[in-house]
């Protein structure tokens, strides 16, 4: 059974934030709503942080000193984990071993394959008869777009419906801007999309302007009239505005057809949306402001399950 949390829920509306939201800080959230959590739904919210600690590993390998607190890993564990990355979910660690092996494992790996050169030889005559697969450099693809796509799977597997569904919106959204990007700076949009699907073989194949995608949906056309804007805050702003409306949009289709108000679900959302309202309060605090106000006031438990509530809440269901 999923578990409610009734209490927590509707304690999210105990938020308050004063003056120009200075102070604001999601992670502090996001570790107070953890400890209301359980295990198995601890679990789930870690894993969709985790993409924070995709972000700092990818700005460790680059050498930027950028470093995000909402990540489940601290900055100090942070370079020991590139060489043992047992913080990491399963698949996503995996990936992380087979890219950050230690310089002296690499050497040795390549001093084998010299002294190994018939098999080398091998495997090159064995490639040349696979005439119909493309050919190919032994070059891995690169780190970012592995890993990534780790996370977005490991997203669309998720027990949630809520995590699932946003993950597939949030992938999506991410390579309709990376291919209007890639192709007005003409790089190859392939090179630059996470994944596979039919908005992908879209945006590999279609000229173009708008990649066809044009009346695909709503907020694909919503995002593509955002892309035009030159004015980069504002472009940013408006694609952070779209993703809290989508929120809304994934979560009450699911809760008006099998009423999740009180479950994770509800939980999450109100995480992205504090990530959201961070990522502005540090950027622009009148923006954080103003997100942080819609957060308030759209966190109002509907009629029938307000009247619910009001009673006292039934014992929480275990995990």
């Amino acid at each position: 059974m999923t578990k409610k949390y009734y209490n927590l829920v509707a304690g999210l509306r105990e938020y308050t934030f004063g003056g120009d939201h200075k102070g604001f800080d999601a992670a502090v959230i996001k570790a107070e709503i953890l400890q209301e959590l359980s295990k198995r739904d601890v679990a789930t919210v870690k894993f969709f942080y985790s993409c924070y600690d995709i972000e700092n590993v990818i700005a460790l390998r680059q050498g930027n000193a950028r470093f995000s607190t909402l990540g489940n890993i601290a900055a100090e564990e942070l370079e020991e984990q590139l060489k043992n990355p047992t913080g990491f979910p399963r698949g996503i660690a995996e990936i992380i071993s087979s890219y950050c092996k230690p310089e002296e494992e690499v050497q040795d790996k390549a001093m084998t394959k010299e002294e190994d050169q018939e098999q080398d030889d091998k495997e090159e005559e064995e490639k040349k008869q696979v005439k119909e697969e493309p050919e190919d450099d032994g070059t891995p693809p690169p780190f970012e777009r592995v890993v990534n796509e780790a996370y977005y799977n490991g997203l669309n597997k998720s027990r949630g419906r809520f995590l699932s569904k946003w993950g597939d919106f949030e992938r999506t959204l991410k390579n309709i801007c990376a291919a209007i990007i890639a192709r007005k700076n003409n790089l190859p949009v392939a090179e630059t999309v996470i994944g596979k699907g039919k908005i992908v073989d879209i945006l590999n194949s279609n000229p173009a302007p708008d990649f066809g995608l044009r009346g695909e949906n709503e907020w694909i056309d919503r995002l593509l009239s955002i892309m035009e804007i030159q004015n980069l805050m504002e472009r940013e702003q408006k694609i952070d505005l779209l993703r809290w409306d989508m929120i809304e949009e994934i979560f009450v289709y699911d809760f008006f057809n099998i009423g999740r108000y009180f479950n994770i679900d509800r939980i999450v959302c109100y995480l992205i949306k504090a990530n959201i309202i961070d990522r502005w309060a540090r950027l622009d605090p009148a923006i954080g402001s103003m997100m942080f106000q819609k957060l308030i006031d759209e966190l109002k438990i509907p009629e029938k399950e307000s009247s619910d509530a009001d009673e006292t809440p039934p014992a929480e269901e275990g995990s």
